[in-house]
């Protein structure tokens, strides 16, 4: 073989083998690269998608608040009632101001009424009286359903989020009330997490539209809102040629700039209906680069380290290096922009990486963080419950929604809801934590709120259980009265002859007999007293016990009271099933309802009235023939301050504060229906109390 010829066959092989090597990089370096950008692209993407869900929910919270607290403003329902314009736009105008010079994204406040017509604008108070009952169908809804309603639509001249609520007045419905919030609220964040441009697309039946007087680029039923030549040559893209792909590459020519596109976003109406979509370009101009860059030098380092295999190993080990920092930075870049507050710990706890939500939530920095741990931040009370978490972690490999306390770095106390997951390595444990402080000090009002009116209910049964006491103490009381005089006379006339012993033993059982019943009729009293105490002592604490005696207790109090006022009490008892409760407050329940009945009763003029207590199992109906409820009114009876009696003999709680603590405090269900010639109230329940 001439030295020519083996050179060429050498050459070739050599060329054979840089092909081969840089066809299999070539391939390498694009399926990790599309690997990556897919991944990365689709993580963010749904990074987006939370951030904008958490950030409508939490929208409809901020202004439905609002709503509610302007709504309870003194004389703002009157004057809206009272159709009185002029009143309403003088009692909103200082607040509404105020609102509009906080809140940029609040576009529209409009009263109106029943039939759809608006009764007063509060950015345009000069235009009102069109009506949109047959055109807005949020409006329509409204009106329809009368309840809050949430959604994205499409005005006359602009697309809003529309926060619609009811209006009541002495629980009639007067009107509504609607909230425009421009979407830029919930789409202008969206840049500033990551490098993304992002354009509001709007879902028409005309080719084109007129949003915010202006003439946008539309196709396909949807219109662009963005004057952005790149953003309307990407919609066009996504509406035409790519329309059936939820994903694809577009680049901009003229400014040198790579986009991967996904329709990610869907903004809804009220019936959860897509009106329109938020188009997100991510930029990858930088990704597309380094991949191109990288696929330069690995041709080049594969033609000049194609002989020496050890620089070509030591080169793809460089190359996977730098990808994996490349991998490790974008990762971080996450980490320190997620809004949750991310930390991960050793096994005792030390601190060893959080994130930036993590400082914000402790007000401490990340080397001050680095310098403690977990551990030290808890409260004393909250550390056993803590250390024996980190137990169960380390046995189970995870424990969630484990509520304890932090002390941050002004000395506040804050509640935290805390997630541990133990890593791969199961040297370090990692943990999200949310602060859950407003969510546990709004939950505390309520039971505040609640035992307020629990024992304000009491109260307003106290004059009337001192009367049943009255009647319970009447026959007692006059039986030891008559006793005693009984005695006395015995003593005056010398009715025994003393000088004897059959006579001395006859006095003997006749006053031990005698001072026998007074001791029976003193015991009566005791009882009753006792029954009373125990109705109203403050220590609440669950018993074993049955509906029966629960029943009993009750009926020893206010028994007397109805037998005077010749009520029948019928007992069909076809349970003793033991149920654990709260005695005291079940028996406030059981004597609400059969007072109330008594009172209707009285009001009613019954004639040959009974009440008709049946048990059965872990239920109690209590039933009369007092002639029920008004249909109408039926479903209101359980709600606070409403009541049936006047000013002076009710206060509209006994049936609210029963209802709670039967369904709230004990798991269960209050009812209440008509039945023939009366009402019945039944009492189950729940699971939970077995």
């Amino acid at each position: 073989m001439s030295k020519d010829r083996y050179k060429r066959k050498i050459l070739l092989l050599v060329f054979i083998i840089i092909l081969a090597a840089w066809g299999v990089l070539h391939l390498y370096q694009y399926t990790k690269m599309k690997n990556n950008l897919n991944s990365n692209i689709s993580y963010i993407g749904t990074i987006i998608r939370k951030d904008f869900n958490s950030n409508i929910t939490k929208t409809q919270k901020e202004y439905s608040y609002r709503t509610d607290k302007v709504l309870k403003t003194e004389g703002i329902i009157e004057a809206f009632t009272s159709r009185d314009r002029e009143k309403l736009f003088k009692l909103l105008n200082k607040s509404y101001q105020e609102q509009k010079s906080i809140d940029s994204f609040l576009k529209i406040v409009t009263f109106r009424l029943p039939d759809g017509s608006a009764f007063l604008r509060m950015h345009k108070p000069e235009m009102y009286g069109d009506a949109l009952n047959k055109k807005r169908t949020i409006i329509m809804d409204v009106n329809r359903e009368q309840k809050r309603l949430f959604g994205f639509e499409i005005g006359k001249l602009k697309m809003s989020y529309r926060v619609v609520t009811p209006i009541f007045h002495n629980s009639k419905y007067v009107g509504l009330v609607e909230i425009g919030i421009s979407p830029k609220k919930f789409i202008n964040n969206i840049s500033d997490l990551f490098d993304v441009k992002n354009a509001l697309v709007v879902k028409t039946k005309a080719t084109e539209v007129s949003l915010d007087k202006k003439e946008y680029f539309s196709k396909n039923e949807f219109s662009l809102i963005s004057d952005d030549k790149t953003i309307q040559e990407i919609f066009n893209l996504a509406f035409t040629e790519y329309a059936d792909k939820r994903v694809f590459l577009f680049t901009d020519r003229d400014n040198g700039i790579d986009y991967m596109i996904g329709n990610d976003l869907d903004l809804l109406n009220q019936n959860n209906q897509v009106v329109a979509r938020v188009l997100l370009a991510h930029n990858i101009t930088e990704v597309i680069r380094e991949y191109n860059r990288t696929l330069y030098e690995t041709v080049l380092f594969v033609m000049i380290l194609s002989i020496v295999v050890l620089l070509l190993l030591n080169f793809s080990f460089n190359l996977y290096i730098k990808k994996i920092n490349e991998s490790e930075e974008l990762l971080k870049t996450i980490f320190d922009t997620t809004t949750e507050s991310i930390g991960i710990l050793d096994l005792e706890s030390n601190f060893l990486l959080v994130n930036r939500a993590y400082e914000n939530m402790t007000g401490f920095t990340k080397d001050e963080l680095y310098a403690t741990s977990c551990k030290a931040l808890t409260t004393p009370d909250t550390l056993e419950a803590t250390k024996d978490v980190v137990s169960k972690v380390l046995e189970k490999g995870s424990y969630l929604g484990f509520e304890k306390s932090c002390i941050v770095k002004d000395g506040r106390k804050i509640d935290v809801l805390m997630n541990t997951v133990l890593m791969p390595d199961k040297e370090r444990m990692l943990v999200t934590m949310h602060d859950i402080t407003l969510q546990n000090i709004e939950e505390k009002e309520k039971i505040v709120r609640e035992q307020q009116m629990l024992q304000q209910s009491r109260l307003a049964q106290m004059g009337e259980m001192i009367s049943m006491i009255a009647h319970q103490w009447r026959q007692p009381l006059s039986a030891i009265s008559t006793t005693s005089v009984n005695l006395k006379l015995k003593i005056e006339m010398e009715a025994f002859d003393l000088s004897s012993k059959a006579g001395a033993l006859e006095c003997n059982n006749y006053f031990l007999e005698r001072l026998d019943r007074i001791d029976d009729y003193v015991e009566t009293l005791t009882t009753t007293i006792d029954d009373f105490r125990n109705f109203y002592k403050q220590d609440k604490k669950r018993v074993v016990t049955s509906f029966e005696t629960v029943v009993s207790k009750s009926l020893s109090v206010i028994e007397a009271s109805l037998l005077s006022d010749d009520i029948e009490i019928i007992k069909e008892y076809n349970s003793d099933k033991e149920i654990e409760l709260y005695d005291s407050e079940v028996m406030q329940v059981v004597l609400n309802i059969i007072k109330n009945a008594q009172d209707n009763f009285k009001e009613r003029e019954i004639e040959n009235p009974y009440i008709k207590i049946i048990i059965e199992d872990k239920t109690l109906s209590i039933c009369d023939n007092g002639g029920g409820v008004p249909k109408e009114i039926l479903p209101k009876i359980f709600d606070p301050y409403f009541s049936t009696k006047d000013e002076k003999n009710g206060t509209g709680l006994g049936l609210y504060m029963s209802k709670t603590i039967i369904e709230d405090h004990h798991n269960g269900k209050l009812l209440a229906n008509n039945i023939e010639g009366g009402i019945c109230f039944k009492v189950e329940l729940g699971a939970d109390d077995d």
